[in-house]
């Protein structure tokens, strides 16, 4: 995994969920998972991203996998595409 920027660093938070694509909680699936990423997070099990669903407001954990969520997330960011960073 790439070393992530501190400014995208939260504390570990929410349920860890392994069907990255749909919030466990209401079952929504957003349309782009990658804006809806709130930050990432050290954890005894690894890098976590961390998931903040636009239709409850709940948040969810998993894997970041290595050099994929976090190069789509800063390439979001930087086609402002990105809901939570501008």
């Amino acid at each position: 995994m790439e070393k992530i920027d501190l400014k995208y660093k939260i504390p570990l938070q929410g349920k860890y969920h392994k069907g990255i694509n749909y919030c466990p909680f209401c079952d929504h699936e957003p349309n782009n998972i990658h804006s809806e990423i709130i930050g990432f997070a050290d954890s005894n099990i690894g890098t976590m991203v961390i998931i903040e669903c636009p239709n409850c407001f709940e948040k969810w954990k998993f894997h970041a996998r290595k050099n994929m969520h976090y190069d789509i997330f800063i390439f979001m960011i930087e086609d402002k595409m990105q809901k939570h960073f501008k």
